[in-house]
């Protein structure tokens, strides 16, 4: 008859050791030796395709092509982002989420760039935050301990069974149990029950607050003219009006900050488009527009414009049209878009301010407001509003001391993971110390209550009784015939445990050579049967 023979156990964990490893391989984080990154979805910048929770795979390529989603890292806010690469610069690349409708303010490198997108999972991270919750996190922690403690109870109440004297005079008996198990089983369930408590806390109290944030702009030109009567520096001033052919180049310039009392800018874009309208309504551009991205606070754009071009348009137009009453202005308008953050809140500011030219037969006047004056006219000025929920830390008292409740969850969980390895190292050597007591003491231990120790027994039970493989066999059949069982040591240090039952006996023998007796006593001899 064939015989099927299956893999060897080094074959088999062989095979368990190459597929972990290639697990690991695969799903390693960086700071554990792998490749692959592992992010949460948050907000709805990346709807429709991916909702907030899932959680995305990312792992490093050669190069990143527009249109690949990618994480990358700022480093300025410490944090991660999930977009999409709708540009590609030089060496840095421009990120926008599928649902945005601007571009990040940040404009990292490729060392910057975390990996593109493997795969994801939806709704995973909901269950990752499930757990992240206090609450959640208490009661799986307070599970756990109560499971060690109930193993550890078992254990205590195993080795707590009555402990019979085996051993005949003048052997050495077993040491008492040890009642570290206990100590530290009443102080694992105190500290587990202060971790529930103390993770039931709140960590932080959420109140609203109002972030008022401010937009200040500046715009300001100048021109290098001839000294005469009108220019006595030879320049022109902002607020003087700009006389051609005296003035062939007029720069202009634009200034934008953002501030954020208690929180800060993180940049934007900015542009500054120059362009020539009528009152009839036509409107040309003049030269092309500017643009600028900036990070932090703070951006200036520059735009240069030719005078004489701007008057030749002008006359050009007039010709054409045969219209002498139309007038016509030079308009500056800048559009910014920042992006800044307060109370731990993103937003975005947006401003386009302006400041415009009448032009005159020979010079260009600054359009002012009646009401305003020329400073307000050159630096507008936009206020916000935010209202954002902030945290502030929660305190407990302890012995007269204020802790934060997040430092009181540190201190419970470590002491708890403290009391469950000291609680892991008196098991093990519980376990050390039973195995040296020998087999008829952990048999003692375990089976002390059905087992009455005697100076000889009755008769030879190799000579007419039944051997029993194991004593916990023996212990069943005692069980079924609600007998006691009889222990005696011979003279070899051998321990004979016998069953006797109507018409049958059964007995089951273990040798210990720490119970030998000593050679100064001489056992009697076992009595014959009958």
């Amino acid at each position: 008859m064939a015989q099927c023979w299956g893999p060897s156990p080094l074959v088999k964990w062989l095979g368990v050791v190459l597929v972990l490893a290639a697990l690991w391989s695969q799903l390693a984080p960086p700071e554990w030796g792998g490749q692959t990154t592992f992010l949460v979805v948050q907000g709805t910048s990346m709807l429709p395709r991916f909702q907030p929770g899932a959680v995305v795979a990312v792992r490093p390529a050669p190069t990143y092509a527009v249109g690949t989603l990618a994480a990358y890292r700022y480093p300025s806010l410490h944090s991660v982002f999930f977009h999409q690469i709708v540009g590609i610069r030089g060496f840095r690349y421009t990120f926008q989420g599928l649902h945005n409708r601007f571009p990040d303010p940040f404009h990292p490198t490729q060392r910057n760039v975390i990996g593109q997108l493997w795969f994801s999972v939806p709704e995973a991270g909901l269950w990752l935050a499930f757990w992240r919750q206090p609450l959640h996190a208490a009661l799986l922690v307070a599970g756990l301990a109560l499971v060690s403690w109930w193993s550890a109870g078992s254990q205590r109440r195993r080795k707590s069974m009555p402990l019979r004297k085996t051993t005949a005079p003048g052997a050495s008996g077993s040491p008492p149990p040890s009642t570290w198990t206990g100590i530290l089983s009443a102080l694992l369930v105190v500290a587990a029950v202060l971790c529930l408590w103390v993770y039931l806390l709140p960590a932080a109290s959420l109140h609203s607050q109002v972030v008022s944030y401010r937009q200040q702009s500046h715009f300001t030109y100048r021109a290098s003219v001839p000294k005469s009567v009108v220019y006595p520096q030879g320049l022109v001033a902002p607020g003087s009006p700009v006389a051609y052919p005296a003035a062939q180049m007029l720069h202009t310039s634009f200034t934008y900050v953002l501030q954020v009392p208690g929180g800060r800018s993180l940049g934007g874009t900015a542009t500054l488009a120059v362009v020539l309208v009528s009152t009839s309504g036509w409107r040309e551009p003049v030269g092309r527009p500017m643009a600028a991205t900036f990070h932090g606070d703070a951006v200036r754009v520059d735009e240069a414009i030719d005078v004489g071009q701007v008057f030749a348009t002008v006359r050009e137009v007039s010709q054409m049209t045969h219209d002498s009453v139309d007038t016509y202005q030079l308009v500056l308008t800048a559009s910014v878009h920042a992006v800044g953050t307060a109370g731990g809140h993103t937003f975005l500011a947006a401003q386009t301010p302006s400041m415009a030219f009448v032009v005159q037969p020979a010079w260009l006047q600054l359009e002012k407001p009646t009401l305003s004056t020329l400073a307000q006219y050159l630096n507008p000025t936009t206020p916000g509003f935010l209202r954002v929920t902030i945290p502030s830390a929660n305190t407990l008292g302890v012995l007269g001391l204020r802790l934060p409740v997040s430092t009181a969850r540190l201190i419970v969980s470590g002491t708890l993971a403290l009391l469950g390895a000291a609680m892991g190292v008196a098991l093990r050597r519980a376990r050390q110390r039973e195995a040296a007591l020998g087999e008829p003491a952990r048999i003692a231990r375990q089976f002390g209550n059905l087992i009455i120790p005697v100076e000889e027994l009755p008769f030879s039970p190799a000579a007419r009784s039944i051997r029993v493989g194991s004593m916990a066999g023996l212990v069943r059949l005692a069980t079924q015939f609600e007998r006691i069982i009889l222990h005696a040591v011979d003279a070899e240090g051998q321990h004979v445990y016998l069953l006797e039952n109507t018409g049958e006996s059964y007995y089951f023998s273990v040798r210990d050579e720490g119970s030998r007796r000593p050679e100064s006593w001489i056992p009697e001899p076992l009595s014959p049967p009958g």
